[in-house]
C-alpha cells in the first residue's frame, strides 16, 4: 500500500512549496507506527508519488490546488529525505528522528511543533521501557547521583506564581502545544538538583493534552544518559474556573500523574495548594482570572518554594 493516505482533502491553493509537512508527532515510542500530515500543491489535476529515502511508491490521483493527506513516518534515527513527484515536478521533504536519550536537536517551534536549527521537523524517539526495566529502576533508585546545582523551574509561570523563587526560571509557553515549548526549553541541562515542570492549563484549553506526559519519560531517559538523577517534579496545575472544563481536567490530571509516576517523577498538587478556583481566581464578584490571585497565589508560590528547596 502506498504510504500516503488514500483520502486527500481539497483546500484553498496558496503560494507554497510543491510539498510540505504540516504536522508531526513530537515524541513517540520506537515500536509505534505514526504518520505525519502532508500538503501537496499541484498546478493541475494529475497523479503524484510520495516516498521516503528513495523507496518505491505507487501513484495516486491529486486535484488541482492544495490537498492534505497523511504520510507514514519513516523509521530509524537520523535525517530522512522524502520526495514528492507530481505533475512532472519534484519536491523534497525532510524530517529528523532523534533518540530521546541523546542530545535533543530541537532549536525552536514551528506552529507549536519542534524543529531543528535548519527548520527541519524533529521527532524524539524513546525506547519503551519494559516492566523489568521499571522494576530495576525502583530497586536501584540511587544508582545515579543527584546533582547539587540550582533547580530548574520550567513551563507555565501561572501568572505571578514564580516571582521571587530561587531557581533557574525557564518560562515555556505556546498557544497550541505548551508541552513542546517545555521540551525546547529543556534542551540544555547542566547539573540541577531538581527540575520542576509546571504544564499549566494551556494544553487543556487548546485540547492538545493527550500524550503530553510523554515529556516525563523522555526527560528521564535524557538525564539517565547524562548520568545524573535530579529530583523530577510534575506540578499539577490549579483547577480551571469554568465547570465545563472539569471532566477533561480530571482526565488530563489522571493521565499526567500516571505518566509522571511511571517515569519516576514526584507529584506536586498546585490545585490543592490553591483551593477552590471560584475563590482562588476571583478578582471581584463575578470577575475571575485564569490563575490564582491573592492568598491563593501565595499558597501556590509557597508550595513551589518549598519543593525547590528540597
Amino acid at each position: 500500500m502506498n504510504a500516503l493516505a488514500l483520502l486527500l482533502l481539497p483546500c484553498a491553493l496558496a503560494a507554497a512549496e510543491l510539498a510540505e509537512l504540516t504536522a508531526w508527532p513530537a515524541l513517540i515510542h520506537a515500536d509505534e507506527r505514526h504518520s505525519v500530515a502532508i500538503r501537496l500543491h499541484a498546478a493541475e489535476a494529475g497523479s503524484a508519488v510520495v516516498t521516503w529515502d528513495g523507496a518505491a511508491g505507487g501513484a495516486f490521483p491529486v486535484p488541482a490546488g492544495a490537498s492534505d493527506g497523511l504520510l507514514v513516518l519513516p523509521s530509524g534515527s537520523g535525517l530522512h529525505v522524502g520526495e514528492a513527484r507530481l505533475c512532472g515536478q519534484a519536491g523534497q521533504l525532510t524530517i529528523r528522528l532523534a533518540p530521546a536519550a541523546e542530545p535533543w536537536p530541537i532549536a525552536g517551534l514551528r506552529d507549536g511543533l519542534p524543529v531543528d536549527a535548519d527548520g527541519v521537523p524533529v521527532v524524539l524517539v524513546e525506547r519503551r521501557r519494559s516492566v523489568n526495566d521499571l522494576r530495576r529502576e525502583r530497586l536501584a533508585p540511587r544508582a545515579l547521583p543527584r546533582p547539587t546545582g540550582r533547580p530548574i523551574l520550567v513551563g507555565d509561570p501561572l501568572g505571578e506564581a514564580w516571582s521571587g523563587l530561587d531557581a533557574e526560571l525557564r518560562p515555556a509557553m505556546d498557544a497550541r502545544y505548551p508541552q513542546h515549548a517545555a521540551l525546547a526549553a529543556l534542551v540544555a541541562i547542566a547539573q540541577p538538583r531538581s527540575i520542576v515542570w509546571c504544564p499549566g492549563n494551556g494544553a487543556l484549553y487548546a485540547r492538545t493534552w493527550s500524550g503530553e506526559g510523554r515529556l516525563c519519560s523522555a526527560l528521564s531517559a535524557r538525564l539517565a544518559a547524562l548520568g545524573i538523577r535530579p529530583q523530577l517534579v510534575l506540578a499539577l496545575p490549579p483547577a480551571p474556573v469554568a465547570a465545563s472544563w472539569s471532566e477533561d481536567d480530571a482526565r488530563r490530571r489522571r493521565e499526567l500523574a500516571a505518566d509522571a509516576r511511571t517515569a519516576g517523577w514526584k507529584l506536586l498538587d498546585l490545585a490543592a495548594a490553591a483551593g477552590d478556583p471560584l475563590t482562588a481566581n476571583r478578582l471581584a464578584i463575578g470577575l475571575y482570572t485564569e490563575n490564582p490571585v491573592g492568598a491563593a497565589l501565595e499558597c501556590v508560590r509557597t508550595a513551589l518554594r518549598e519543593e525547590l528547596a528540597r
